[in-house]
């Protein structure tokens, strides 16, 4: 699991590569691709809430979910308040 500190402090690479650090991001395609080209970044641990709400307005059954912590249970169990 991913310290949220150390000793030495921790990169701003290091928590936006970090699975385990969820990233709540809106659009972030693009400037994941810059991360990568421009830094040597790799996004991880991302949700891209544009496609969340993609996905809630469609037909399949991804629009059941009343709030984002619903959305989120559904879909891997992280909470939006950052329990899980």
């Amino acid at each position: 699991m991913c310290a949220l500190h150390s000793p030495q402090g921790r990169s701003l690479q290091e928590v936006l590569e970090c699975e385990d650090v969820t990233k709540l991001l809106y659009d972030v395609r693009c400037d994941a691709e810059a991360l990568y080209h421009q830094h040597g970044v790799r996004l991880g641990g991302a949700v891209d809430l544009q496609l969340a709400e993609v996905a809630r307005g469609e037909g399949d059954g991804g629009g059941e979910w009343r709030s984002w912590g619903e959305w989120g249970e559904k879909r891997g169990g992280f909470d939006v308040d950052g329990t899980r």
